[in-house]
């Protein structure tokens, strides 16, 4: 309903060269209805004259605040077009919200290596170290809007009052300094586990934020290194915005997690999750590369005309480094262990219009509670355009006790494994797929099934 502008003053960076009246012309014809911008303002400059000369004809300008006012209608604004901001700010920090902010925040916390560390008992002597530890304005994250940062729980907080634990922050997020080494160093020495935390600041994420490497900036890895020399168990915590390079976090860790920025309860999630207190079961929406050569990387990239096998030298793969990822899309582990058995498809022929069951049993083989995200995947291998390798085309996230087997079912529309021609025109067509299921894209069972 609502266009947002960013910024009109960006068509001149883009060598768009007209004056400001030419630009809010061109803006509300094309649909812009707001425009939301720092410095220059074409509309309340312009856009009055504009009319008035019948440069922009009255009837555009009608339509676009017939829009405005639309959603103004449906939003209650004219029946309260005053709107308590004090009372607003109450209603989103009140118990309820914060309930379901920290519940949002623990299910996006993703396990990546666990050796027998976590969960930890809370009479264990915690060092929390690292930037990002005491910190509650990173985590927020990026366009946190009116996010307040004194509204937020830090891993800190939250540690400090549930568990025995004492902080040290080690270093700074970019800059270069060792000077606090020696300190986090000491702290963890002194301690049972050494819970860091690490990771990329909100100033490095969202518009207009690339970077050339995708490691961990600044010294934090090089930390990682000193804490680790002293032989205290090392749990790191991973705090990004986008898919980093963490071959060697991984190598220095005992348990990983990973995720972004998880709001004003972020400190409670990773509390809950680090003792105990929730079970974690989320995957990765991304595919974290091994090395920074491999990037961009992701799992549902098109196949080549030599797809990478390692052990025939003539086909698409790297000569310095693996061709597999880190960790692939959808990948995640819990403190329970899953097994995937009896994989079925209630059809192995049907036609485009049909609805097929994607069945497997799921075994919880240890002895927690948990939750598993079942993932389902089809290839296309022979098609009338080159198709990704993988397509995630369904999943279903179960609870299963511990020693239990739930068979569970993820329903496969056939149409959804379509695409589009050369004439934009979607399709199914007729053929052999593969349908595969598993606990993320690298680990699945797999079945032929016939489009006919």
């Amino acid at each position: 309903v609502i266009s947002d502008a960013g910024s009109t003053d960006q068509l001149k960076v883009h060598g768009y060269t007209a004056d400001d009246r030419d630009t809010a012309k061109t803006a509300l014809l094309a649909g812009l209805d707001v425009e939301m911008c720092f410095g220059i303002f074409t509309y309340q400059d312009h856009l009055e004259a504009l009319v008035r000369e019948g440069v922009v004809p009255v009837e555009a300008l009608d339509a676009a605040v017939r829009r405005v006012l639309t959603l103004k209608y449906k939003l209650g604004l004219f029946e309260h077009p005053y709107r308590d901001a004090k009372t607003a700010a109450a209603a989103l920090g009140g118990d309820g919200n914060r309930k379901l902010a920290r519940e949002a925040a623990r299910r996006s916390v993703v396990l990546l290596k666990n050796q027998d560390v976590l969960p930890l008992n809370k009479t264990r002597r915690l060092a929390v170290i690292g930037p990002l530890a005491d910190d509650r304005g990173e985590m927020l994250g990026t366009w946190a809007g009116v996010g307040e940062a004194d509204d937020a729980v830090s891993p800190l907080d939250a540690l400090t009052t549930r568990a025995t634990a004492r902080y040290a922050k080690g270093c700074q997020v970019v800059e270069p300094s060792s000077e606090l080494f020696a300190e986090a160093v000491q702290l963890a020495q002194n301690s049972d586990v050494a819970v860091v935390f690490v990771g990329e600041p909100r100033s490095m994420n969202g518009e207009g934020k690339s970077r050339t490497s995708n490691t961990l900036p600044g010294v934090q890895l090089e930390l990682l290194e000193k804490v680790k020399a002293t032989g205290t168990p090392l749990v790191v915590v991973v705090i990004g915005g986008r898919p980093l390079v963490l071959t060697r976090v991984v190598e220095l860790a005992d348990a990983l997690l990973f995720s972004g920025a998880l709001g004003v309860e972020a400190g409670q999630a990773y509390a809950d999750v680090i003792l105990g207190e929730y079970n974690p079961s989320a995957k990765l929406v991304n595919t974290l590369p091994t090395v920074v050569g491999q990037a961009p990387l992701y799992y549902n990239h098109n196949n080549t005309g030599k797809p990478p096998v390692e052990e025939f030298f003539w086909t698409s793969k790297y000569l310095d480094a693996p061709i597999k990822p880190l960790f692939p899309f959808g990948y995640g582990l819990s403190y329970s262990r899953f097994k995937y058995d009896n994989f079925a498809l209630s059809k192995t022929a049907a036609t485009a219009t049909e609805i097929i069951d994607v069945c497997v049993d799921v075994t919880n083989t240890s002895a927690v509670d948990g939750e598993e995200i079942v993932q389902v995947y089809i290839t296309d291998p022979v098609a009338s355009l080159v198709r990704p390798v993988k397509e995630l085309k369904g999943f279903t996230k179960v609870l299963i006790r511990a020693g239990e087997t739930k068979t569970v079912t993820v329903k496969l529309p056939l149409q959804s494994t379509g695409f589009h021609n050369r004439k934009l025109e979607y399709g199914v067509e007729k053929g052999k797929l593969l349908v595969a299921v598993g606990t993320n894209s690298a680990d699945t069972l797999s079945q032929a099934l016939t489009i006919v």
